[in-house]
Protein backbone atom coordinates (compact mmCIF):
# COMPACT_ATOMS: atom_id res chain seq x y z
CA UNK A 1 0.00 0.00 0.00
CA UNK A 2 1.06 3.40 -0.82
CA UNK A 3 0.82 6.04 1.81
CA UNK A 4 -2.33 8.05 -0.16
CA UNK A 5 -4.00 4.78 0.92
CA UNK A 6 -2.73 4.07 4.03
CA UNK A 7 -3.78 7.45 5.32
CA UNK A 8 -7.02 6.91 3.43
CA UNK A 9 -8.03 3.54 5.18
CA UNK A 10 -6.63 4.47 8.69
CA UNK A 11 -8.83 7.49 8.39
CA UNK A 12 -11.77 5.66 7.41
CA UNK A 13 -11.33 2.87 10.07
CA UNK A 14 -11.29 6.00 12.57
CA UNK A 15 -14.08 7.16 11.03
CA UNK A 16 -12.89 11.09 10.76
CA UNK A 17 -14.04 12.99 7.92
CA UNK A 18 -10.88 15.10 6.00
CA UNK A 19 -12.35 18.23 7.59
CA UNK A 20 -12.07 16.26 11.32
CA UNK A 21 -8.71 14.79 10.41
CA UNK A 22 -7.32 18.32 9.56
CA UNK A 23 -8.20 19.65 12.60
CA UNK A 24 -6.70 17.30 14.96
CA UNK A 25 -3.22 17.82 12.41
CA UNK A 26 -3.57 21.84 12.38
CA UNK A 27 -3.95 21.56 8.61
CA UNK A 28 -6.53 22.45 5.88
CA UNK A 29 -8.89 19.71 4.38
CA UNK A 30 -7.13 20.67 1.29
CA UNK A 31 -4.24 19.50 2.43
CA UNK A 32 -5.53 15.95 3.65
CA UNK A 33 -7.15 15.31 0.60
CA UNK A 34 -3.97 15.96 -1.79
CA UNK A 35 -2.59 13.56 0.62
CA UNK A 36 -5.06 10.96 0.31
CA UNK A 37 -4.74 11.51 -3.95
CA UNK A 38 -0.94 11.00 -3.42
CA UNK A 39 -0.22 14.52 -4.95
CA UNK A 40 1.30 15.47 -2.08
CA UNK A 41 2.83 13.90 0.65
CA UNK A 42 2.53 15.10 4.72
CA UNK A 43 6.24 16.81 5.88
CA UNK A 44 7.61 15.64 9.10
CA UNK A 45 5.62 16.94 12.10
CA UNK A 46 2.71 15.70 10.34
CA UNK A 47 3.87 12.46 10.05
CA UNK A 48 4.38 12.24 12.89
CA UNK A 49 0.81 13.72 14.29
CA UNK A 50 -0.32 10.67 11.67
CA UNK A 51 1.79 8.44 13.81
CA UNK A 52 0.21 9.08 17.22
CA UNK A 53 -3.37 9.87 15.98
CA UNK A 54 -3.88 6.30 14.39
CA UNK A 55 -1.36 4.14 16.92
CA UNK A 56 0.96 3.36 13.98
CA UNK A 57 4.72 3.07 13.27
CA UNK A 58 6.32 6.06 11.03
CA UNK A 59 8.18 4.05 8.96
CA UNK A 60 4.56 2.69 8.00
CA UNK A 61 3.38 5.21 6.87
CA UNK A 62 6.97 5.91 4.91
CA UNK A 63 7.25 2.65 3.55
CA UNK A 64 4.87 1.00 0.86
CA UNK A 65 6.32 -2.46 1.46
CA UNK A 66 5.51 -1.61 5.36
CA UNK A 67 2.28 -3.68 6.43
CA UNK A 68 2.65 -3.95 10.24
CA UNK A 69 0.77 -1.09 11.50
CA UNK A 70 2.69 -1.38 15.31
CA UNK A 71 3.15 1.96 16.02
CA UNK A 72 7.06 2.32 17.94
CA UNK A 73 8.22 4.48 20.59
CA UNK A 74 10.48 7.07 19.69
CA UNK A 75 14.20 6.75 21.05
CA UNK A 76 14.26 9.96 23.01
CA UNK A 77 10.41 9.05 24.77
CA UNK A 78 8.09 11.88 24.71
CA UNK A 79 6.85 14.47 26.97
CA UNK A 80 3.12 13.58 27.94
CA UNK A 81 0.66 16.55 27.79
CA UNK A 82 2.53 18.35 25.32
CA UNK A 83 -0.17 19.57 23.14
CA UNK A 84 -1.41 20.99 26.88
CA UNK A 85 2.01 22.35 27.87
CA UNK A 86 2.12 23.92 24.18
CA UNK A 87 -0.79 25.97 24.94
CA UNK A 88 -0.22 26.88 27.86
CA UNK A 89 2.89 28.56 26.67
CA UNK A 90 1.53 29.75 23.75
CA UNK A 91 -1.02 31.98 25.77
CA UNK A 92 1.57 33.31 28.11
CA UNK A 93 3.33 34.64 25.22
CA UNK A 94 0.92 35.97 23.58
CA UNK A 95 0.05 37.59 26.77
CA UNK A 96 3.75 38.74 27.11
CA UNK A 97 3.92 40.29 23.93
CA UNK A 98 -0.09 42.51 24.53
CA UNK A 99 1.75 42.83 27.77
CA UNK A 100 5.03 44.68 26.53
CA UNK A 101 2.47 46.95 24.02
CA UNK A 102 0.54 48.26 26.36
CA UNK A 103 3.69 49.35 27.94
CA UNK A 104 4.86 50.75 25.05
CA UNK A 105 1.74 52.67 24.25
CA UNK A 106 2.26 54.24 27.97
CA UNK A 107 5.74 54.88 27.24
CA UNK A 108 4.90 56.80 23.77
CA UNK A 109 2.02 58.85 25.95
CA UNK A 110 3.71 59.47 28.66
CA UNK A 111 7.95 59.03 28.54
CA UNK A 112 8.43 59.06 24.87
CA UNK A 113 11.76 57.58 26.04
CA UNK A 114 13.87 56.17 23.25
CA UNK A 115 15.59 53.96 25.44
CA UNK A 116 12.53 52.37 26.91
CA UNK A 117 11.10 51.81 23.53
CA UNK A 118 14.26 49.51 22.74
CA UNK A 119 13.72 47.89 25.92
CA UNK A 120 10.47 47.52 25.23
CA UNK A 121 11.66 45.91 21.50
CA UNK A 122 14.42 43.58 23.59
CA UNK A 123 11.61 42.34 25.64
CA UNK A 124 9.56 41.43 22.45
CA UNK A 125 12.64 39.59 21.05
CA UNK A 126 13.61 37.60 23.92
CA UNK A 127 9.66 36.28 24.16
CA UNK A 128 9.92 35.51 20.85
CA UNK A 129 12.92 33.53 21.58
CA UNK A 130 11.92 32.12 24.38
CA UNK A 131 9.02 30.76 22.38
CA UNK A 132 10.82 29.45 19.97
CA UNK A 133 13.24 27.22 22.19
CA UNK A 134 9.94 25.64 23.95
CA UNK A 135 8.58 25.14 20.76
CA UNK A 136 11.34 22.82 19.23
CA UNK A 137 10.98 21.03 22.22
CA UNK A 138 7.22 20.35 22.41
CA UNK A 139 5.88 21.23 18.60
CA UNK A 140 7.11 18.51 16.94
CA UNK A 141 4.90 16.17 19.46
CA UNK A 142 1.94 18.05 18.90
CA UNK A 143 0.08 17.86 15.77
CA UNK A 144 -1.03 21.19 15.74
CA UNK A 145 2.41 22.85 16.61
CA UNK A 146 3.04 24.19 13.79
CA UNK A 147 0.03 26.04 13.10
CA UNK A 148 0.64 27.13 17.00
CA UNK A 149 3.76 28.40 16.21
CA UNK A 150 2.61 30.33 12.93
CA UNK A 151 -0.28 31.71 14.71
CA UNK A 152 2.25 33.21 17.45
CA UNK A 153 4.73 34.61 15.46
CA UNK A 154 1.97 36.68 13.18
CA UNK A 155 0.84 38.11 16.55
CA UNK A 156 3.66 38.47 18.05
CA UNK A 157 5.42 39.99 14.69
CA UNK A 158 1.86 42.46 14.73
CA UNK A 159 1.94 43.78 18.17
CA UNK A 160 5.40 44.10 18.69
CA UNK A 161 6.98 45.80 15.62
CA UNK A 162 4.91 49.32 16.02
CA UNK A 163 6.85 51.31 18.30
CA UNK A 164 10.75 49.77 16.55
CA UNK A 165 8.86 51.11 13.13
CA UNK A 166 7.48 54.16 14.80
CA UNK A 167 11.51 55.21 15.93
CA UNK A 168 13.17 53.86 12.86
CA UNK A 169 10.62 56.45 11.22
CA UNK A 170 11.50 58.94 13.86
CA UNK A 171 14.77 58.99 13.06
CA UNK A 172 14.48 58.93 9.18
CA UNK A 173 12.18 61.78 9.83
CA UNK A 174 14.59 64.10 11.08
CA UNK A 175 16.56 63.76 8.09
CA UNK A 176 13.21 64.86 5.83
CA UNK A 177 14.02 68.63 5.05
CA UNK A 178 10.33 69.67 4.46
CA UNK A 179 8.04 69.96 7.68
CA UNK A 180 5.39 67.51 8.06
CA UNK A 181 2.01 67.02 10.21
CA UNK A 182 2.08 65.01 13.27
CA UNK A 183 -0.80 63.09 11.73
CA UNK A 184 0.90 62.40 8.34
CA UNK A 185 3.68 60.95 10.27
CA UNK A 186 1.35 58.59 12.65
CA UNK A 187 -0.41 57.59 9.28
CA UNK A 188 3.14 56.09 7.78
CA UNK A 189 3.78 54.67 10.95
CA UNK A 190 0.29 52.54 10.95
CA UNK A 191 0.98 51.78 6.94
CA UNK A 192 3.77 50.32 7.89
CA UNK A 193 2.51 48.56 10.59
CA UNK A 194 0.28 46.83 8.67
CA UNK A 195 2.07 46.07 5.36
CA UNK A 196 4.21 44.54 8.20
CA UNK A 197 1.34 42.54 9.75
CA UNK A 198 0.52 41.01 6.48
CA UNK A 199 4.16 40.21 5.49
CA UNK A 200 4.11 38.56 8.71
CA UNK A 201 1.26 36.90 7.99
CA UNK A 202 2.17 35.89 4.44
CA UNK A 203 5.24 34.24 5.24
CA UNK A 204 3.68 32.03 7.89
CA UNK A 205 0.65 31.29 5.27
CA UNK A 206 1.89 27.80 4.25
CA UNK A 207 1.46 26.86 7.73
CA UNK A 208 -1.48 28.15 8.47
CA UNK A 209 -2.82 26.39 5.74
Amino acid sequence: MTMAEKILALRKKAGLSQEELADKLGVSRQAVSRWEMGSAFPDAPNILGLSRLFGVSTDYLLYDECETAQASRPAGGTIENAPVYLNAVFAGAVTLSAGVLVLQFINAAYFQSDVLCLAGTLLSVLVAGGFEVIWRVLGPQDPAGRGKRARFYVAAVWMGAYFPLRLVLACAARLYPRPYSSLAFSGLVLLAWVLAGCGTMAYFWRELK
